[in-house]
């Protein structure tokens, strides 16, 4: 059953004010209004799923290297907001288990994605992930470009959305079908009337990212797109978004 997604979703947190999956964005898209949030989930070495978006530490903490070569105990010691602003030095890199336990006390819808380079490497964090999720109270969807993550969490119960790039073909859409995917998730120069009227006929709900353009939004949502990801959630409220 696919959850009450709303017209913005912040991506990785209010990534626009505070640095990028980390705690301080996900309470700053709260503060800012926002209803959901988008995260990345990686695995740390010893297996403990944590939130971050690219394969090595290197862009948005002081650590270097793959995520995946460092415990949970050295990734905890890394700052992850410095890089972004000196007002955020020492913020930890969350652990998955840290995100649902701040969204069920702010209220907040999550949109997971599961990372990994492989469809192995993506799989992996799935069924680590999956451990977490199944328990969590609140609304989420869990989506990812590497269908085989998907595919084991398929019958598992939880809403699945399959990610796209700037392309949508028929195998996506049989895909997802496959999956009984929930959302479709692809950029925004994806979509078109066409691609709009074959969502409408597999009841995929069809989300853009990431749309950070006023003049954008608009377009989307007057297309037909139903939710938007956005760094930037207060400009998008804004709008007076369409009520889903």
């Amino acid at each position: 059953m696919r959850p009450a997604l709303p017209a913005v979703i912040a991506h990785r947190g209010a990534s626009a004010r505070a640095p990028e999956n980390t705690l301080a964005a996900i309470r700053e898209a709260a503060r800012l209004g926002a209803r959901w949030v988008e995260c990345d989930v990686r695995l740390a070495a010893c297996g403990t799923p944590v939130l971050l978006h690219d394969r090595t530490l290197d862009r948005t903490t002081n650590g270097r290297g793959r995520v995946v070569d460092h415990p949970l105990e050295a990734l905890a010691m890394l700052d992850a907001g410095t890089w972004f602003a000196s007002a955020f030095a020492g913020e930890p890199v969350p652990t998955l288990e840290a995100v649902l336990e701040l969204a069920r006390e702010l209220d907040l819808g999550l949109n997971v994605e599961i990372k990994g380079e492989t469809a192995a490497d993506a799989s992996a964090v799935a069924v680590a992930a999956q451990v977490l999720l199944r328990d969590h109270p609140g609304p989420l969807i869990v989506s990812s470009f590497q269908s085989a993550a998907l595919v084991g969490l398929a019958g598992s119960g939880l809403p699945l959305g399959l990610l796209c790039d700037h392309r949508v073909r028929p195998a996506d859409l049989q895909m997802a079908r496959e999956l009984a995917a929930v959302s479709l998730h692809a950029r925004a120069g994806a979509y078109n009337a066409d691609l709009l009227t074959a969502l409408a006929d597999t009841d995929l709900w069809p989300v853009a990212y990431t749309i950070n353009d006023e003049g954008q939004a608009s377009r989307l949502w007057q297309l037909g797109v139903r939710s938007l990801i956005t760094d930037r959630p207060d400009v998008l409220l804004a709008l007076e978004p369409p009520q889903l």
